[in-house]
């Protein structure tokens, strides 16, 4: 549903089924929680996710401020941004577990708590590697906070009612991610980059009392099931792992034995994961779906649309701060076109899926955000403003297209996998980010000194061409989809 509106807080649909009630038991919750209202459960829906998905752009526009103070370069600055999607992605699978263990109310209670205590440790923060820390700690929060939110608002409603519900929160959810770079380069303008975290710690305060007023005290006829904490822990040391060999590889730390075995522990940690996934009974995450080549294809285009997007996200303020000589608050604004055609473009692709074929709407918007990619690698300091946020604003047009496609895709998938599907790809998009703006960072960077702190037009041009290849690739993966769906409709 979120993705009709262009947002990227992830639908959790195996939550959802596992929480929905049956015998009409919400009906007697809502009889006598007179509080329980719609209009504050909405309130408190949006207060509480808004600032976990600001969370994720607002931050890259501290970049350039932080590298710059510090005295740290760039692929030692990314993790302040990669390190939070990373940590995500991880709290996405959790979150399911919370919420049947503990409630909804009680588990989105904390974790705002946490993320409130974890933005103002940022905002104190006085090294690279406290600030990174305090950043995994929210970007965990976030991951747990995100679908449990938008959980919420499936079970409290009923069927007549839910698509304006989540439509609404989909959409200010989708608005707080567009606006936030502009509002964090006015905030690192105007009081420094700390008061970037102290404006995601107010809201998530704020929204505290209205979770506690509104929420549901238990989630009824949620089942409880045990938790993966086998595979929970495999899959984190896989990427972890994947992870440190990228960053030895970006340092050039080590000698060659040294790059090559966090990637073999990461393959063997992976390869324990997948075997244990198809062979318990309650998975992590269900990982015989990705033996459909549908739904492989589809969340290889899943990861490398995450890839692009955060990765330039990341890139864009830096290049426009460094080789065009903006402001923060301006390197911020430059996205805001971006952000509102990504916003209507999702509204109108969603009419457009009906007369165009997935595959050929995933190429023509991948393709779309790879020349988008390639133009702003050419893009230089003799181009306007204007003319700069409309090359972002036209790969952002491409986006619009590509995304509810693949999400539609994979619901389309007519299995009986589809319920942990959403699980799977959002966790795919979000690694796909945090890998984005990791590698692209090294390719950036790479050739200068481990200590330099500029980038330089050619590093920024390499980053972009980079990306649009890999985005090329996602071409080729809906190649492979449209193969596999012509198939299955001959079959």
């Amino acid at each position: 549903m979120s993705w009709r509106f262009g947002c990227h807080v992830p639908a959790p649909r195996l939550l959802v089924e596992r929480c929905l009630p049956v015998r009409g038991g919400l009906a007697e919750v809502l009889q006598k929680e007179r509080r329980f209202t719609g209009f504050g459960l909405i309130t408190a829906s949006l207060m509480a996710v808004a600032p976990t998905v600001a969370g994720a752009t607002m931050v890259n526009l501290a970049i350039w401020p932080i590298v710059s103070e510090w005295a740290v370069p760039p692929h030692s600055a990314q993790w302040i941004s990669s390190a939070y999607i990373a940590a995500l992605a991880m709290g996405l699978p959790v979150s399911d577990w919370l919420a049947r263990r503990f409630g909804l109310r009680r588990t989105v209670l904390v974790f705002l708590a946490l993320y409130f205590v974890s933005s103002i440790w940022a905002a104190a923060a006085s090294s690279l590697t406290t600030l990174v820390v305090a950043r995994i700690f929210q970007g965990l929060c976030a991951g747990i906070i995100q679908p449990a939110t938008l959980a919420a608002l499936y079970v409290a409603f009923p069927m007549e009612r839910r698509g304006m519900a989540v439509g609404l929160f989909s959409f200010a959810t989708a608005a707080a991610g567009g606006t936030a770079p502009w509002v964090g380069g006015m905030l690192v303008d105007w009081a420094g980059w700390r008061s970037m975290f102290l404006a995601l710690a107010i809201p998530a305060a704020a929204a505290i009392p209205l979770v506690f007023k509104f929420y549901p005290e238990k989630t009824p006829d949620a089942a409880e099931t045990p938790m993966d904490w086998a595979g929970l822990g495999l899959l984190i040391l896989s990427i972890g792992l994947s992870i440190m060999g990228l960053h030895r590889l970006a340092t050039r730390g080590g000698d060659l034995l040294e790059l090559f075995v966090p990637v073999i522990g990461a393959v063997i940690c992976f390869y324990l994961f997948w075997r244990r996934e198809i062979s318990v009974r309650n998975p992590l995450i269900d990982m015989r779906a990705l033996a459909q080549p549908r739904m492989a294809s589809s969340c290889s285009i899943n990861f490398l649309l995450g890839t692009g997007l955060y990765g330039s996200t990341f890139l864009i303020p830096l290049y426009a701060q460094e080789v065009l000589a903006m402001s923060a608050n301006d390197a911020g604004l430059v996205l805001l076109p971006g952000a509102v055609v990504l916003m209507i473009g999702t509204l109108i692709a969603g009419k457009l899926l009906d007369q165009i074929s997935l595959s050929g709407m995933m190429s023509m918007g991948i393709g779309v955000f790879a020349v988008s990619n390639v133009m702003l690698a050419y893009a230089s300091p003799a181009n306007t403003f204007a003319a700069f946020a409309l090359i972002v604003a036209f790969g952002r047009l491409g986006l619009s297209a590509a995304h509810p496609a693949v999400h539609l895709a994979i619901m389309k998938s007519g299995t009986s996998f589809v319920g942990q599907s959403a699980g799977l790809t959002n966790l795919t998009r979000q690694l796909g980010g945090s890998f984005g703006i990791l590698t692209l960072t090294l390719v950036a960077h790479w050739g200068h000194a481990p200590a330099t702190t500029l980038i330089g037009q050619a590093g920024y041009r390499r980053a972009f061409i980079a990306s649009a290849i890999l985005l090329v690739a996602a071409v080729a993966a809906a190649a492979i989809y449209s193969r596999t769906d012509d198939k299955a409709q001959k079959l």
